[in-house]
């Protein structure tokens, strides 16, 4: 129908050698059902393809943005994680430390107790060694002159007395 008017009217102001002014009604007619056309391409078309694409840019972008949290949060959690790994490891070290000490102690005073436990049982066997010794040396001697008499005796041809 627009299309229509459009082709008479220009023909019927031709025909009456009118000029060429723009005529109202005729811009009134015409712009209702554009406007209506406009309308109806802005509910239907328009809005749901802007709403398509806005839903669209922030799943895109929101999902950028989640995934760079999600990136930091993991990030921050690993450095959490490795300062108490550390704290625990400085903490091992001062056990270890300790308990090293401890154990080292231990092991001098029972070096200890064992150098002076040996020591006695040295002295001890020392004494008891020089005891027999002597006893020893008293028979080898008592010996030494028994045979000496004998050999004397048997030398001599008669009887030592000592």
């Amino acid at each position: 129908m627009t299309l229509a008017l459009l082709l008479i009217v220009p023909a019927a102001h031709a025909a009456t050698g009118m000029s060429l002014t723009p005529d109202l009604t005729l811009i009134l007619i015409q712009l209702v059902p554009f406007l209506a056309t406009l309308a109806m391409l802005n509910a239907l078309l328009f809005k749901p393809m802007l709403a398509y694409l806005e839903d669209r840019h922030q799943a895109t972008v929101g999902a950028k943005e989640q995934a760079a949290s999600l990136v930091q949060s993991a990030e921050r959690a690993a450095q959490e994680v490795e300062n108490r790994l550390n704290t625990a490891r400085g903490e091992l070290a001062e056990v270890r430390a300790t308990r090293r000490k401890a154990a080292l102690a231990d092991r001098d005073e029972r070096i200890a107790l064992a150098r002076k436990e040996n020591d006695k049982r040295l002295h001890d066997a020392v004494e008891v060694i020089s005891g027999e010794a002597e006893l020893a040396s008293q028979e080898l001697e008592r010996l030494s002159r028994m045979i000496a008499n004998d050999a004397a005796s048997k030398v001599l041809g008669r009887t030592i007395s000592a």
